[in-house]
């Protein structure tokens, strides 16, 4: 059975926000979930930046405008009192106010239909500003694993190049030994050394992009000045697979697509107004009229109603029809786009797995294997140098294949839950 779809569960509320699905299911390691201190876990990071990111409260106040228009369109037309004198201040018989008729009258006009169908519009509105907020919101705590998951693969990458550095001070060791003793020519040791200051170069690299990635992801909850954190975790897939038909049909919940099913029936409800304003509204009107002459009232009744034919608004229902297809189009395109992209995500998911397994059972172990035979075969006077330090190499190469195909795994996994707005087991 598909996963259900969370994006729910952290829309903008007056309760506090704690279903967040990236949160709860975007965690990588069931360890990293109580790191030292200064140290981050991935669900404290995506907290954080649900929390203090600078440009979510835009969005949330996008929200709470377009309620407040939901509260405009209740008010309807106001109604109009009018006060007339007539027969007044005239000549002969109708010499000042002897004569004169005072009318008192309130009209109001009939539009609950007008008002519940603008109601109507903006309450589509605020949809519209809901699915804008929760796609943003997708799209700010993805940037924030995705930087998560970079300073992991960093960070590994640099616990790879930290070993490679013992391994080669080692192999200088042992070749400034066999040197001493004439035993391994002043060649070998000059590569050596050179092997060793290489590896010190690698190291710097590595610890500085993780400087500048820390410094991004700070930046994510607004505080790129004090990227003083450590991270806690592990790049590791923990699960064998992705069912790609299972969110093949999650698809049609995901906020990309349901943005355009949004804007489809915010149309629908515009082409209800617009036929609604044409129709003709009646004016009720109710009134008093006194009668200086003969001292007496009399009451007023009536109504009024426009004229014209009620299709006036024909070519604007026309056009907004065809813009309403538009969106049918783009609907099924991003359909079309979606289903292809979770196919290649998934595939790269598996793939990135069997990477894994295969590095993890077989490649790695034997190559460790490898390292300690070409030593001992060194030590011999079997191998030379160049023969050891091949291995050598190929060994931290495959740890670092390793690192890439989780990241590659976990990458595609992130994505995955990003487009489709729920959580992959």
């Amino acid at each position: 059975m598909p996963k259900k779809p969370i994006i729910n569960r952290f829309f903008l509320n007056k309760k506090p926000i704690s279903g967040l699905f990236f949160i709860l299911t975007m965690v990588i390691s069931p360890d990293g979930l109580g790191g030292e201190k200064n140290t981050l876990t991935l669900s404290e990071a995506l907290m954080k930046t649900l929390k203090q990111h600078p440009e979510l409260p835009a969005y949330q106040a996008l929200v709470r405008s377009a309620r407040s228009q939901i509260e405009q369109a209740e008010v309807g037309t106001r109604p109009e009192l009018s006060v007339q004198v007539e027969d007044a201040l005239g000549s002969g018989d109708f010499q000042g106010r002897k004569r004169s008729q005072t009318t008192l009258d309130i009209s109001w006009l009939l539009e609950k239909k007008l008002i519940e169908r603008r109601i109507a519009v903006v309450e589509q509105d605020e949809r519209r500003a809901i699915v804008a907020q929760r796609i943003r919101l997708l799209d700010v705590l993805a940037t924030t694993k995705a930087l998560y998951l970079e300073m992991l693969r960093l960070q590994e990458r640099k616990a790879v190049a930290m070993d490679a550095l013992k391994a080669a001070q080692s192999i200088r060791e042992v070749v400034r030994e066999r040197h001493r003793l004439a035993a391994a020519p002043q060649v070998d040791l000059a590569r050596a050394n050179a092997a060793v200051r290489r590896q010190e170069l690698e190291l710097d690299r590595w610890q500085s992009r993780m400087d500048r990635i820390r410094e991004t992801l700070a930046a994510q909850w607004g505080a790129p000045g004090r990227a003083d954190f450590g991270i806690d975790g592990t790049l590791r897939i923990a699960a064998p697979e992705v069912d790609s038909p299972n969110y093949g049909e999650l698809v049609d919940t995901s906020p990309y697509v349901k943005t355009l099913l949004v804007e489809r029936a915010a149309i629908e409800k515009r082409i209800g107004l617009v036929k609604e304003e044409a129709r003709n509204r009646i004016r009720l009107t109710a009134g008093v009229r006194r009668h200086d002459f003969e001292n007496d009232y009399s009451a007023r009744l009536g109504f009024s109603i426009p004229l014209g034919s009620e299709h006036r608004n024909d070519s604007r229902v026309a056009a907004l029809r065809l813009e309403e297809e538009a969106y049918r189009i783009k609907e099924n395109a991003k359909k079309l786009e979606m289903k292809s992209r979770i196919r290649t995500l998934t595939e790269q998911y598996q793939v990135a797995y069997q990477q894994q397994s295969a590095l993890e059972s077989e490649v790695i172990p034997a190559l460790e294997r490898a390292v300690g035979d070409a030593r001992d075969a060194y030590r011999k006077g079997i191998y030379g140098y160049q023969d050891w330090w091949s291995v050598q190499k190929d060994w931290d190469e495959s740890r670092m294949a390793l690192i890439e195909a989780r990241y590659e795994g976990q990458s595609a996994r992130a994505e995955l839950e990003r487009i489709t707005g729920s959580s992959i087991r």
